[in-house]
């Protein structure tokens, strides 16, 4: 069985930390989010893996082509109607195929346990949804008789979600031919599923708690998603990557992954769950706890920052003091730079 992976889109909603990658390669508790998603379905037992490709195209293209993974150049990026449309030449020739949304996360496991659940009860495709308030960002799943009736878009209504996660019948390859654009202005994949249920299709819905399920569309969840993962990666455990320089008395509390080449100061606390990346810089005497730091991020001394998510190349001033009770606390965008004794106390994008 092949599977179809949509990672064309620009991430907008994640500015400012998708101006210089795309959001598929944002970093997930140390790990690409599109690699994550690749290695879930690899693990699955799928083999043959198509890619859609379009904002920084290369960048992604060269990524997914080290995994083995085949790149599908995105003409027109409209939404996944689109993009299972484009995906087109890859899939033909399957009876069913899996399609995944590449900004959603993945377990092997999950998708494992659809494939069973179409083969076990002779389904012509089925969809995970997961347990969320819909609150007009998701798609909410509505059932009938323990089959697909329809995917309400963007609704506010009550019910399981659409995770993006699907096993769907070669049969989609040409309804999204016909698709038109939706208020939105772009082809929607769920109206082709709703088609497919409408025709008689047997949908299959497995609703899961979806503890597991983030949708990485706005900072918040990217931000979520880490914390998540970085403790489901590894416990309380301490992962400490090659040539990490460390001070004296530096102090790792919970969970924290230190990347390649990282130097951290002395009198340090570490508090996770924390990602350091790679070739990070840390001044001496600095608290930080519950963030994701990506690379190249320098901290000077005696800063205290919690619930933050700094991108790249980013340079924190002294003493800067960073909390709040709505995180992240604090988002920067690639190569920003934080003033001296700055205080941040409620949700800040510099």
């Amino acid at each position: 069985m092949k599977a179809a992976v949509f990672a064309a889109g620009y991430g907008r909603r994640l500015y400012p930390l998708t101006s210089s990658r795309p959001k598929h390669l944002l970093p997930l508790a140390g790990t690409p989010l599109l690699l994550r998603v690749l290695e879930a379905l690899r693990s699955a037992g799928v083999q043959e893996l198509g890619v859609t490709v379009g904002y920084m195209a290369d960048r992604v293209a060269d990524l997914i082509s080290r995994f083995g993974a085949t790149p599908i150049f995105q003409r027109q990026i409209a939404g996944t109607g689109q993009a299972l449309k484009e995906s087109k030449p890859f899939l033909m020739g399957e009876d069913r195929f899996f399609v995944v949304y590449g900004d959603v996360t993945v377990t092997a496991g999950q998708l494992i346990k659809l494939y069973r659940y179409v083969e076990e009860n002779d389904l012509d495709g089925a969809l995970i949804a997961v347990k969320r308030r819909g609150e007009g960002l998701y798609g909410v799943v509505r059932t009938k008789d323990g089959l697909l009736a329809s995917i309400a878009e963007k609704s506010s209504e009550p019910g399981p979600v659409n995770s993006g996660i699907y096993i769907l019948p070669r049969d989609i390859l040409d309804i999204v031919e016909g698709l038109e654009k939706s208020p939105r202005g772009e082809y929607e994949l769920t109206d082709g599923v709703n088609t497919l249920a409408s025709k008689g299709f047997r949908i299959g819905v497995i609703v899961d708690e979806g503890s597991w399920w983030f949708d990485i569309g706005r900072p918040a969840d990217y931000y979520a998603a880490n914390l998540y993962y970085i403790m489901r990666d590894l416990g309380g455990r301490l992962h400490l990557d090659r040539m990490v320089e460390m001070g004296d008395d530096v102090m790792f509390r919970g969970p924290v992954i230190v990347g390649r080449g990282a130097r951290i100061g002395g009198g340090c606390v570490l508090e996770g769950p924390l990602v350091v990346g790679e070739e990070s810089v840390i001044g001496s005497r600095v608290h930080i706890s519950r963030s994701v730091l990506m690379e190249q991020v320098s901290i000077s001394s005696g800063c205290r920052i919690r619930d933050s998510v700094i991108s790249e190349r980013t340079v924190v001033g002294e003493g800067v003091e960073v909390s709040g009770d709505d995180p992240p606390c604090l988002v920067t965008g690639p190569g920003a730079k934080v003033p001296s004794y700055l205080k941040i106390t409620k949700p800040t994008i510099i």
